[in-house]
């Protein structure tokens, strides 16, 4: 079985930048442990802003403790190399492009005045990643998502 997390960073990061994030990550993810038995773990960034860690459950499971301590370290690694998660209280929409952050109060308006079309998709950080299907597999378009309640 395999647990995931999913964060979005604000902007997305250049290949460097990626590349530096994913080792500091995958650094942190060899030493992660729950009560002293080491977790399998791994991280992906997808589209340059989707931040995926992703846990091999089939031996040990991760404790809300390892937990804790495991979003704590992401953030403080994030904040170290000057970059951002966006903040969860902002619905994720893409639009061919890039990730954009808009608040739920807003979507039927931003809608209503074009700004968000039935080509955006919702960014939905529940699927469950595979590694084979990329970012696309966590989109999925707006009138198909519990968004058509706010645009309908």
């Amino acid at each position: 079985m395999q647990k995931q997390w999913v964060h979005i960073l604000k902007n997305p990061i250049s290949a460097e930048d990626k590349s530096t994030l994913v080792g500091s990550l995958s650094t942190l993810l060899k030493s992660w442990d729950s009560h002293g038995k080491e977790l399998s773990a791994d991280v992906v960034i997808l589209n340059d802003q989707l931040l995926i860690i992703y846990l091999d459950e089939n031996s040990i499971s991760a404790s809300g403790c390892s937990v804790d301590k495991l979003n704590r370290e992401i953030s403080s690694i994030i904040n170290s190399s000057k970059k951002e998660l966006a903040d969860r209280n902002m619905v994720p929409l893409y639009s061919g492009k890039e990730i954009e952050f808009v608040d739920r109060l807003n979507i039927k308006e931003m809608y209503e005045q074009n700004h968000i079309t039935a080509d955006h998709s919702l960014v939905d950080v529940n699927a469950t990643y595979e590694v084979t299907r990329g970012f696309e597999q966590f989109l999925v378009p707006i009138h198909d998502s519990w968004l058509k309640n706010y645009i309908e």
